[in-house]
């Protein structure tokens, strides 16, 4: 009986302080939280800010804010919702931590796969001005991922015109110039990739595998023996290697090269030991 007694009274002193709290309460004190990555009890600040139904430019905010948390808690469904309202109150509206909420919205669809939303979003993100680089780089993404190779290209050339000292944006555009068969182009890409860190594994086997395209063969088996010594564990690259070797009809270490494949867990490799190495 005391308990209940005592939880009535705290229920009572909590309605009470919280009913006296305006929205700026409840927003500057959401903010604190989030600064200090309590992401979850963010949100309880911001979902109180909300329910005192502010004018429409606070409530935009709050909406967008407690968004941004969903968003860094990986509920992105919660997250879009938030924005859509945010936006649909101010579409100007900016939360403390984004830019603009279209490109956290943006960011928020392509990890659930809505790619053309993803696009409308960055689209809009770049019409505003807002943090223009990045978004032509997840822009480029997500085209990417619709098959669209060659506008994500166009889109990565702006990323890089804009900041010419990210890696990322070299390497992804490379990935695309091999899906569209411009092996040069992509090798270019990849030689800046590896001139701005010579421990990437992947832009080696990716440059290894343009060589092979265009049948330089000992240049590609020079860029997948440095991918292999960078990261030994990774079946896929012997299995480049040992194509390669079967190329120029080394087949006993091509064998072996898939052998070692599958024994990373590459069971590709299997199949083609079936084919070329009995």
């Amino acid at each position: 009986m005391k308990r209940t007694t005592k939880t009535i009274i705290f229920l009572f002193l909590f309605i009470t302080y919280s009913y006296g709290q305006s929205a700026e309460d409840f927003i500057s004190s959401g903010v604190k939280k989030l600064e200090s990555m309590e992401h979850k009890e963010a949100i309880i600040d911001f979902t109180q800010a909300i329910n005192t139904k502010p004018e429409d430019k606070l409530l935009s905010f709050a909406y967008s804010s407690r968004g941004y948390c969903k968003f860094i808690l990986s509920d992105y469904k919660g997250a879009i919702l938030d924005f859509d309202k945010a936006i649909e109150l101010n579409p100007d509206t900016n939360s403390l931590y984004s830019p603009s909420t279209n490109f956290l919205r943006g960011c928020c669809k392509s990890n659930i796969n809505d790619y053309l939303g993803a696009i409308e979003d960055f689209t809009k993100s770049i019409e505003l001005n807002y943090n223009v680089e990045e978004c032509y780089y997840r822009r480029a993404i997500a085209k990417s991922s619709l098959k669209d190779h060659a506008s994500a290209i166009s889109d990565l050339t702006k990323a890089v015109e804009l900041n010419s000292n990210k890696r990322e944006y070299y390497s992804f555009r490379g990935s695309n110039k091999i899906l569209l068969n411009d092996y040069r182009g992509a090798i270019n890409d990849f030689n800046k990739a590896i001139d701005m860190n010579s421990n990437d594994a992947f832009a080696f086997t990716q440059r290894g595998s343009c060589k092979s395209s265009l049948k330089d063969y000992d240049g590609a088996l020079k860029d997948y023996d440095i991918a292999i010594k960078l990261e030994p564990n990774k079946g896929f690259y012997y299995a480049q290697r040992g194509l390669v070797k079967l190329f120029i009809k080394d087949y006993n270490n091509a064998c072996i090269d898939f052998s070692r494949a599958g024994e990373l867990g590459y069971v590709d490799a299997y199949d083609i030991i079936k084919k070329y190495c009995n």
